[in-house]
């Protein structure tokens, strides 16, 4: 139930809350999902968890326990209503057949969070012994104003970026027990390490590049044994404590010299997709500074510098500077309107992404007039202009002429 504290009745009986349930519910959610998607995970936990109305008074009595299997059973029903496309719609529904929330504080808790997370405005209106959410229309956001903080992400930018480029697993077919003590095996005496200044420059290397963001290497044989990603990928997760090697951000073949590298993508136990590259370049930018980075467009079993093509540096880090100021954009509270813009040039920019389309995102005049109006977003895409989806930089250079002309009138 409510504490005082959390619900209190005004003389027109409209109640507001004021607590901060991003706390307990942001672990369900993406910041690269949309709201309609994290409001339904949201909503298919409370339905997964349906054990706890029968939680006794104790260990287990906590936040949350107070729910109705029929109220279970009607969200859950309402989650599979391929008609429902919107928060709006999935709350409406549920208000439709919930008519009291006084004995399901963990249902009414979560439709608060959502309705946060998705700037829907409501109150919570406390009739005779009811409790009931409200959801307002526009007009009335000037009388009544949610107080609860949308979802906060305890990650950083630079660790949303990560979690946002694409994994890749390793192949079913390495995963065998015995395939694998005998790939670590192999690995018994070889110098495993994270430091390029390790490598000796003409050698040819494996690299790896965990879900961390962190590049490792090996050599390609342990005497007359070749060694594999599998492997390596296990060697960097015992080293650093990081993620567990069954999937990494890219793989492949690496050779310095002494003032550039040479690198390709793995086709064995990783089979890393050209958008790979990107992760790998990042991590080299930071650890060899003043290199030039030769990557080797198609797939060879051996490394080739005839057949490679050198990376653009400032391009690299000029989009990877546009990605992280964005997603530290979104973690901020904003209309949904902009957020939605926001993401959308995240994820065209975002090609080492999983929801990387080659495709490029359309955008509509509206939205392109919105973009340059917010004062924050529109700084973010002005300083990095050269970095934008084409129609964004078509738009923008537009803009600035129109702007410079008028001035000079």
């Amino acid at each position: 139930m409510f504490s005082k504290q959390e619900v209190e009745s005004t003389e027109s009986n409209i109640v507001l809350t004021a607590l901060p349930y991003a706390a307990n519910y942001s672990k369900f959610c993406s910041l690269f999902n949309n709201p309609f998607d994290n409001a339904k995970a949201v909503l298919s936990n409370y339905c997964s968890r349906d054990w706890l109305q029968w939680a006794p008074k104790g260990p287990l009595q906590r936040m949350g326990k107070n729910r109705s299997a029929k109220n279970i059973k009607a969200v859950d029903e309402i989650l599979t209503n391929p008609d429902l496309t919107s928060v709006t719609m999935l709350v409406d529904s549920i208000n439709s057949q919930v008519q009291d929330y006084s004995e399901d504080s963990s249902l009414l808790k979560r439709l608060v969070f959502i309705c946060a997370m998705a700037n829907i405005p409501y109150q919570i209106v406390k009739k005779d012994k009811k409790l009931v959410l409200e959801l307002l229309e526009a007009p009335a956001l000037g009388l009544v104003s949610n107080s609860i903080q949308t979802t906060t992400m305890t990650t950083d930018s630079s660790g949303l970026l990560l979690q946002s480029y694409r994994q890749y697993p390793l192949l079913p077919e390495y995963t065998q027990t015995g395939i694998i003590a005998s790939e670590d095996r192999n690995y018994q005496g070889v110098m495993v390490t994270n430091d390029p200044a390790m490598l000796k420059p003409g050698k040819n290397y494996l690299y790896v590049v965990t879900l961390e963001g962190e590049v490792w290497f090996a050599p390609q044989f342990n005497g007359s044994t070749k060694l594999t990603h599998g492997g390596l990928a296990r060697q960097a997760q015992l080293l650093s404590g990081g993620s567990t090697g069954k999937a990494v951000l890219s793989a492949g073949a690496i050779s310095l010299g002494y003032n550039d590298a040479i690198f390709n993508l793995a086709s064995g136990h990783f089979q890393p997709e050209f958008g790979a590259y990107i992760p790998l370049i990042e991590a080299l930018m930071d650890k060899l500074p003043g290199y030039k980075l030769l990557l080797q467009p198609t797939y060879y079993k051996s490394l080739d510098d005839r057949a490679c093509v050198e990376t653009s540096l400032d391009l690299v880090e000029g989009i990877r500077n546009l990605k992280l100021n964005l997603l530290t954009y979104l973690q901020q509270v904003h209309s949904i309107p902009l957020t939605a813009v926001a993401r959308k040039i995240f994820l065209d920019i975002n090609t080492a992404g999983t929801e990387y389309q080659e495709e490029a995102i359309k955008f509509d005049a509206e939205e392109l007039e919105m973009l340059f109006k917010d004062k924050e977003l529109g700084k973010i895409i002005s300083d990095s202009l050269s970095y934008c989806p084409e129609a964004i930089q078509e738009y923008g250079k537009k803009l600035l002429l129109t702007e410079t002309n008028f001035s000079l009138q």
